[in-house]
C-alpha cells in the first residue's frame, strides 16, 4: 500500500536500515541481494527488514545503506543526486489510477541509470486532496503586492552596453556547508527595462539568471541557472510614461551551491550573473568580486 500511494508521486526513497552494522551503500544496479546478506547476519527479521528497505528503494531509484561507521560520509550520494535528476513526461491514456511500468535506455556508454519501476496516475480525490494540502503549506502566489515605499537593498545599476538590464549584483562571503558552500547574494534589475507582454488578465516578464564562478586563471565554473517570473494584474499596469509601479516582486536569490569540486576559496574569485530576458533577448552580463575570506557553518 505505500508503495501504491508513493507511486502516483515524484517520491525518491532512500533507505537506512539500522540492524546490525556492516555493509556499505547498495544500489539498485548493484549484484547484492538476500543472499549476500546472509553472510552478514543471521536475524530472519533483520534480513526480512533490510530485504523489504532495499525493495523500496530500488522500485523508487533511490539508494539503499546500512548503519556503519561511514555511513555520514556515504550519504554524499544523496546530496549528489540532487544534481543529476531528470522529469520525464508522457501522455497517459485509458482511465487514472492505472499503473505503468517504466523502462529507460540510455545511449552513453558505461552510464546506469535509476528510476522508478513504475507510475500510477493520481485518482480524481487523490489530486483534491493534494490542492488542499498544497494551499495549506505553501506560500502565498508570488503576485506583485502593493507597498508604500522602500529602499534599494543596493544602489541601482546603470544600464551599459554590456548591462542593457540594469544589473546590480552583491555578494557575502561564501560559507562552508558540509563538503560544499553556499553563496549569498543581492539582486537587482530595472523594471523598465524588461518585456512585459499581456496574457489574459494579466503582464508577465520572464527572465533568466545564469551563475558562473570565474577564477584569476580565467577558468569559469558553471553554477546553476534559475527561471524567474514577474505577474502583475491588468487593470494595475502603469498608463503611459512617468508613472511608477508601486509593486515588489520576490526574485529566488537563495544562496547559490558551491560544489566541493569547485575552489571557492581560491584568491580573486568572481560571479558572473548572466540575466536574459526571455520576451527580448536582451543579455546583461555583470562580474563582481566575492568574499575574501571562508566562514565554516556546522
Amino acid at each position: 500500500r505505500l508503495y501504491n500511494n508513493l507511486s502516483a508521486l515524484r517520491v525518491t526513497v532512500y533507505s537506512i536500515h539500522g540492524g546490525e552494522q556492516g555493509g556499505g551503500p547498495t544500489s539498485p544496479e548493484d549484484s547484492g541481494s538476500t543472499d549476500t546478506m546472509m553472510t552478514m547476519s543471521t536475524d530472519i527479521g533483520q534480513l526480512m527488514e533490510a530485504g523489504n528497505s532495499r525493495e523500496l528503494a530500488q522500485r523508487t531509484g533511490g539508494l539503499y545503506f546500512k548503519v556503519n561507521p561511514s555511513l555520514a560520509r556515504q550519504l554524499d550520494d544523496v546530496v549528489r543526486d540532487l544534481d543529476d535528476y531528470y522529469s520525464l513526461g508522457y501522455k497517459p491514456t485509458g482511465a487514472p489510477g492505472q499503473a505503468r511500468r517504466i523502462k529507460v535506455k540510455v545511449n552513453v556508454d558505461g552510464a546506469r541509470v535509476r528510476h522508478r519501476e513504475t507510475v500510477r496516475e493520481r485518482t480524481r480525490t487523490e489530486k483534491a486532496a493534494g490542492v488542499v494540502v498544497a494551499s495549506m503549506v505553501q506560500p502565498q502566489p508570488r503576485v506583485a503586492q502593493k507597498i508604500s515605499s522602500r529602499e534599494p537593498v543596493i544602489p541601482p545599476a546603470v544600464a551599459t552596453a554590456a548591462n542593457p538590464l540594469g544589473v546590480a549584483v552583491q555578494t557575502d562571503r561564501p560559507i562552508r556547508h558540509g563538503w560544499d558552500h553556499l553563496l549569498a547574494f543581492n539582486f537587482s534589475i530595472n523594471l523598465d527595462a524588461l518585456s512585459f507582454a499581456r496574457r489574459g488578465n494579466e503582464y508577465r516578464a520572464d527572465f533568466a539568471m545564469h551563475f558562473a564562478l570565474v577564477g584569476a586563471d580565467g577558468s569559469v565554473y558553471p553554477l546553476e541557472s534559475r527561471e524567474q517570473t514577474l505577474r502583475m494584474p491588468a487593470a494595475e499596469m502603469p498608463k503611459g510614461p512617468g508613472n511608477l509601479v508601486s509593486y515588489a516582486w520576490h526574485v529566488d536569490v537563495s544562496p547559490l551551491r558551491i560544489s566541493a569540486e569547485v575552489p571557492a576559496n581560491q584568491k580573486g574569485m568572481r560571479l558572473t550573473v548572466t540575466v536574459e530576458d526571455r520576451g527580448s533577448g536582451t543579455r546583461s552580463v555583470v562580474t563582481v568580486p566575492l568574499g575574501k575570506e571562508l566562514q565554516s557553518r556546522g
